[in-house]
């Protein structure tokens, strides 16, 4: 090929660069020049033929030749060889001489006429000539090209690891197309990326899904893929509930323009939605998927529950109907559960407003209801571990900054929520959970920090719960309100405090004595018993340094004659003595009943008629089996002196109700047992106290059957 001109043209001869044979079609490339040697940028490759004699400079010319020339990307010359003359000539074979030769009309070979192509010191017109066919060959865009290959590729690894960790459980498969379809990417490739990910462990696999183990690596990598990812469309693509429940999920934890911005559309229809529905079961299936993203909406999320429980509720659909049997869809009360759980998701966000909508609930018309509204309310005032890292006891602060604007009729109103309120933040102790990982799930406890704040937070719910006790008219409430503070009193369940805790616990029980000696004059007895109990606690706990007025308190509930009469009747004495015997219990017990029936007469009956009546003021809201001695009291009382017995029926039959049975027991095993038969049958007649007149014969144990 020393025809060519080296100043024109370069030859590299590949079967010296890399082996006869390894391209069997192409035997060498030329690359241009400008005719001093200066590469043009441009090339061809070249099919070299040899022939011993070339008649008439024509040449048979196989079809496989032509083939190639035909199918062939990058522009190639044929060079013929003619050995005994020492010539040599070229062809290029251009769509027109393609189509003069007929090559589309059969398989056959050709004869090419190469008087015109002969190879001679024509090299400048020759170069001239083949720039036309040559192909460019740049190298930056080269480059380029190959830069944006393993440029794209990486980019579709990026975009296969997000999108696995966007919807975290796919089927194998499934998994190649549906992410070709989402991405745009051809199937094998996505295949290939696959395979590379699980050779190399960053996903793992179980028999039937891949997995994404690597949190961080999931939210770096869905990041880069929201670029380009159209969030609306998957809402097409997966209409099953559960999969789109996987997605906003894993989206919420993405802080991303993109996601923001389709969170915020998403909360926008649905408020559109709950302000016009009247479809319960579409409607909970939305909200439902809201419960998964409103931390991120939570403004928005806090007006679609406000539209759904101010709605007008909606009759459940009729599904299916079996004979007479049907099923009937989600009800209004289902919706308002769900907006109770969506509340619970943002409690720490919005917790002024999470307040309001909670005690409001907490007095719904649905037990179930107004339960889980409680419940949220506790879960809303807890300390918990990982909000008191992030906002210390600004959660505690603000309800009750919320809670002290209340007007006393409210506070009366909400009592129950005010206790669960009260109760939580009064606790000495935090707790929380974390999960690692899927495996590991970790309860965290332990004493709080004490500081200032907590100091005053804790002040401000005693002085709410004394408040309500005195505000409150009803002694369940009271007892309730008793019952609460005793919390102030409690130091943590673990050991593990320190001192500042011990003094604060010491200085706030000060703080409840100091209420409890101002109540006591004018509390009921029920109400003496729960603070004399609550007093054996001080004693027992404050060991090495008593609470102030400790003393002062017992010579208080010492001093108390109608308490100390009502003791005797009523309670456990295990839960306010220390040094607690049951026999001698019993006899002193018994002792005094005695005692008191030797006392009383015709002449004090008044005095002691209030004094009975004074024991069982509150008896409906009293636990029945605290009462044993007072029953036995009156019993005996109906034995010995069955007079006193009957003008005790007589005068105070319907506040004695309760306790009939013992007194008509104690008169019939006396010498007025007709007395108590002809009050009997005459209750009998009269249609009253019913279970008296059934149960006495089981209380004397004796039967009449006249008065059967």
């Amino acid at each position: 090929m020393g025809a060519l001109d080296p100043n024109f043209f370069l030859l590299s001869d590949f079967s010296v660069v890399v082996g006869k044979d390894k391209y069997p079609d192409i035997d060498g490339l030329i690359r241009l020049r400008d005719g001093n040697g200066k590469y043009l940028n441009k090339y061809l490759h070249y099919q070299l033929k040899s022939t011993e004699h070339l008649k008439n400079k024509k040449y048979a010319c196989n079809r496989d030749i032509f083939d190639y020339l035909l199918d062939t990307n990058v522009p190639t010359l044929l060079f013929v060889v003619d050995i005994k003359n020492k010539g040599v000539f070229w062809f290029f074979l251009e769509k027109k001489a393609a189509a003069d030769l007929g090559l589309q009309n059969d398989r056959k070979g050709r004869t090419l006429d190469l008087s015109n192509h002969e190879i001679g010191n024509n090299s400048l017109q020759l170069n001239q000539l083949w720039q036309k066919y040559a192909k460019h060959s740049n190298y930056e865009e080269l480059s380029n090209s190959l830069n944006k290959i393993v440029y794209d590729f990486h980019e579709n690894v990026v975009k296969c690891v997000g999108l696995l960790y966007l919807l975290q459980r796919v089927s194998k498969d499934k998994l190649p197309e549906l992410f070709s379809k989402i991405l745009n990417v051809e199937l094998d490739e996505v295949n290939l990326i696959i395979k590379r990910l699980h050779d190399a462990d960053v996903i793992t696999s179980t028999p039937n899904l891949y997995l994404l183990e690597n949190e961080q690596l999931g939210i770096e990598s869905l990041f880069d893929l929201l670029q380009t990812l159209d969030l609306k469309a998957l809402e097409t693509i997966f209409e099953n509930k559960a999969d789109r429940e996987i997605a906003l999920r894993q989206l919420s934890n993405i802080e991303h323009p993109a996601v923001n911005k389709y969170l915020s559309g998403l909360a926008s229809e649905l408020l559109e939605l709950a302000r016009k529905s009247n479809d319960n079961d579409d409607l909970l299936v939305k909200i439902e998927l809201l419960e998964e993203y409103i931390h991120r909406v939570p403004k928005e999320g806090l007006s679609i529950v406000r539209a759904i429980l101010g709605a007008r509720p909606q009759s459940p659909r009729l599904l299916h109907k079996m004979g007479r049997h049907k099923i009937y869809g989600k009800s209004h009360n289902d919706l308002t559960e769900k907006c109770i759980d969506l509340l619970e998701r943002v409690r720490y966000l919005e917790t002024k407003d999470v307040l309001k909508i909670l005690v409001d609930l907490s007095k719904y018309g649905e037990q179930k209801i107004s339960s889980k509204a409680i419940k949220t309310l506790e879960h809303l005032a807890q300390y918990n571990l990982f909000v008191l890292k992030k906002a210390d006891y600004y959660a505690q602060e603000v309800i009750l900054k919320e809670v002290e604007q209340w007007s006393n009729k409210k506070i009366k109103k909400n009592a129950d929520a005010l206790f669960v309120i009260a109760k939580e933040i009064l606790e000495p102790s935090f707790e929380g959970h974390s999960m690692p990982d899927y495996k590991t799930f970790t309860l965290h406890s332990g004493p709080l920090i004490v500081t200032d704040r907590l100091k005053n937070l804790r002040k401000h719910v005693i002085t709410l719960l004394q408040k309500l006790y005195h505000l409150s008219p009803e002694l369940s409430h009271k007892a309730k309100a008793l019952q609460t503070l005793q919390g102030a009193t409690q130091t943590p369940h673990s050991h593990l405090y320190g001192d500042d805790m011990e003094q604060m616990v010491w200085d706030d029980t000060n703080t409840v004595i100091d209420f409890y000696l101002e109540i006591l004059p004018e509390a009921e007895n029920e109400i003496i018993q729960d603070i004399e109990e609550q007093k054996v606690w001080f004693v027992r706990r404050f060991t090495k340094k008593p609470p102030t007025r400790i003393a002062e308190l017992e010579e208080a509930l010492r001093s108390n004659e109608s308490y100390s009469m009502f003791r005797i009747f009523v309670g456990y004495e295990g839960r306010i003595d220390p040094d607690y015997d049951f026999n001698r219990d019993r006899e002193a017990r018994a002792k005094k009943v005695q005692e008191f029936i030797s006392d009383i007469s015709e002449s004090n009956f008044n005095e002691w008629r209030k004094k009975i009546l004074s024991v069982i003021k509150n008896y409906s809201g009293t636990e029945p089996g605290s009462y044993s001695y007072f029953d036995t009291f009156l019993r005996e009382l109906g034995q010995k002196k069955p007079d006193i017995a009957l003008r005790l029926i007589e005068e105070n039959e319907k506040e004695l109700e309760s306790f009939l049975i013992s007194l008509l027991s104690g008169i019939w095993k006396s010498k007025k047992q007709d007395k108590a038969k002809a009050i009997i049958s005459r209750w009998a007649e009269e249609n009253k106290h019913l279970f008296a007149c059934a149960f006495i014969f089981a209380a004397v144990e004796e039967m009449d059957e006249k008065l059967l």
